[in-house]
């Protein structure tokens, strides 16, 4: 649960965000930017890469691959 004064969702308006996990990220962050999609924030942290992208309507989509552990 996020504070109500939470600035986690920016630069979105809405107060949610989908958050898939994916295979591949750079791949798909690649297919993204063909089509006009540029991440609007990109990490990489201990469990994993993530991609903050938003979807047309504002929504913004978080994107996990998570961190591969041998």
């Amino acid at each position: 649960m996020f504070k109500t004064d939470t600035d986690c969702f920016d630069p979105s308006y809405c107060d949610c965000m989908i958050n898939p996990a994916v295979n591949e990220l750079d791949s798909l962050l690649q297919q993204a930017a063909s089509q006009g999609a540029a991440p609007v924030h990109t990490s990489d942290e201990i469990n994993g890469k993530f991609a903050h992208l938003l979807d047309p309507e504002g929504v913004e989509l978080k994107l996990w691959e998570p961190q591969v552990r041998a």
